[in-house]
């Protein structure tokens, strides 16, 4: 099914606006954008159409890391008619070229190692993930900390600062990217197209976890996957499916036979984690299914399993016999064995030859 929003996602809160109140937008955009000092407009004002069309702006552009978050412009009646707007600037001038500086390289070094959107994608999603130390919306010391010169400067930013750098990034490398703001629970992640179709991407909360491992659990989710965590508008549905980060490496386990699988390839190649989503047993079950599939197996010395369940994201370390000895841990009263919900002989034998699981 292909997207249905044919706007570029870069000015997707414009869109949102209503059509009277696009044209207020658009002149005060251009104004922020030229380095203007003032422009008069002649339409329509209130504090709500003010408060929707800045809020719109705020959330679309990263030019307004510079403004005062409060209130990004002065609005004051003209003698001539109309009303007269100008920026209201918080921090200086000379951050644009420290800013573009540092944005440059990551550019540069995507183009680099990148061909494709997906690639450019994945790159820009790891930079972040890896170099970005997430600041909790409320504990910000510094005001840059909401905007893109927090992340790609300074390194420490909100998720909404976070989130506006990479679609700064991405469509600085032709990647159609925006903003999307779920401004009841305050918190901001981005919608990027791929192919024709929509994705959710959210960078802050695929940060490093406990492991100090950069994770993929909100890596190009649909809008009925992302509703699970947050409020998803109708105006960009994000319907695609494909590229998907556990989708198209073949780690999404919907059945039994998948985990066997995913498990069985990383006990052949030696693998110290596997790491998969599960959608095949419920999340309470999966520490008994994971033992299941590996206690038998002669290859494997010892395993411990982690999950998490809101996510379905699991995490099996494994440690291989290399002296004939096997240390399955007894301490672990998680890891207790368990009967597998299917019979493991039933399984494609390239599979069961991957564990080492029977004589």
């Amino acid at each position: 099914m292909k997207d249905v929003c044919s706007f570029p996602l870069k000015e997707f809160h414009r869109f949102m606006l209503p059509p009277e109140e696009r044209g207020l937008y658009d002149l005060l955009l251009g104004l922020l954008r030229s380095g203007g000092g003032e422009c008069t407009y002649h339409g329509r004002v209130d504090s709500d159409v003010l408060g929707r069309v800045y809020q719109a702006i705020y959330d679309d552009a990263p030019e307004t890391y510079r403004l005062d978050r409060t209130q990004l412009f002065s609005c004051v009646s003209s003698p001539l008619g109309g009303w007269k707007f100008s920026p209201k600037y918080e921090l200086n001038a000379t951050m644009d070229t420290i800013l573009n500086n540092h944005a440059s390289r990551i550019i540069q070094a995507a183009k680099d190692n990148c061909r494709t959107d997906l690639e450019k994608e994945l790159y820009v999603h790891d930079w972040f993930a890896d170099n970005v130390e997430y600041t909790f919306e409320g504990y910000a010391s510094e005001e840059s900390e909401y905007g893109v010169y927090g992340a790609i400067v300074e390194h420490k930013a909100v998720c909404m600062g976070i989130s506006k750098a990479v679609s700064m990034i991405l469509n600085r490398l032709g990647v159609d990217c925006g903003t999307y703001s779920d401004h009841d629970d305050k918190h901001m992640w981005n919608i990027v197209r791929l192919d024709g179709e929509c994705y959710h991407l959210d960078v802050t909360w695929d940060m490093r976890d406990s492991h100090g491992h950069t994770v993929y659990d909100f890596f190009n989710l649909n809008d009925m996957e992302m509703s699970r965590y947050h409020h998803v508008f109708k105006g960009a549905p994000a319907s695609g499916s494909r590229y998907n980060w556990y989708r198209m490496n073949g780690l999404e386990a919907r059945e039994f036979s998948d985990m066997v699988r995913i498990l069985g390839e990383a006990v052949q190649r030696k693998d110290k984690t596997a790491v998969f989503r599960n959608l095949a047993v419920p999340a309470d079950k999966t520490l008994e299914t994971v033992s299941s599939i590996l206690k038998d197996s002669r290859r494997v010395r010892s395993y411990s399993c982690s999950n998490n369940p809101e996510t379905g994201r699991v995490e099996v370390t494994i440690g291989y016999r290399s002296d004939g000895i096997r240390e399955i841990p007894h301490d672990q009263p998680h890891i207790q064995v368990a009967q597998p919900p299917v019979d493991v002989h039933s399984l494609p034998n390239h599979i069961i030859e991957c564990l080492g699981k029977f004589p």
